[in-house]
């Protein structure tokens, strides 16, 4: 799995890293975002599966940024130290809102939140695309066609 983390402090989006790469080594961090245009560009060229949020960064929020995400794209886990944004990144469809400063346990559940979800998405578009090809094709001629006078 793929992510990026988008904080516009370097220490914070750093010390996520490190938590990330402790708890989960095997996700592969593409690329880091100190602002809104450079995550959203960071997405866009990464597709990454995950992106780890903070809400108020230069350019565009957090928010913002989730909201303009397809729905069956990347999943968003915010992290933040502010509280009073929680219902408007679940409205923007949040796998998680960690409020800063964190515990390992806590962490832990936002991650296999994520996973979860990540999985859920690539099940559903891994069933999309069988039923796609499993779709059998009929080419009808028009002797097999009967006509009103049969």
């Amino acid at each position: 799995m793929k992510a990026i983390i988008a904080d516009d402090e370097p220490h914070l989006a750093q010390y996520l890293r490190d938590k990330l790469a402790k708890l989960w080594p095997e996700l592969q961090i593409v690329a880091m975002a100190d602002s809104g245009p450079a995550a959203a560009a960071a997405i866009a060229q990464h597709a990454p599966d995950i992106a780890f949020l903070d809400i108020e960064m230069p350019g565009a929020s957090g928010l913002q940024l989730a909201d303009h995400l397809p729905d069956q794209g990347t999943i968003v886990v915010f992290i933040t130290a502010f509280s009073n944004y929680a219902a408007q990144a679940f409205d923007v469809s949040a796998t998680d809102y960690v409020l800063k400063p964190f515990s390992d346990e806590r962490f832990k559940e936002a991650l296999d939140r994520a996973k979860r979800r990540v999985r859920e998405r690539r099940l559903v578009r891994s069933c999309a695309q069988a039923r796609e090809h499993s779709r059998p094709t009929y080419s009808l001629r028009a002797s097999a066609v009967p006509s009103e006078r049969s």
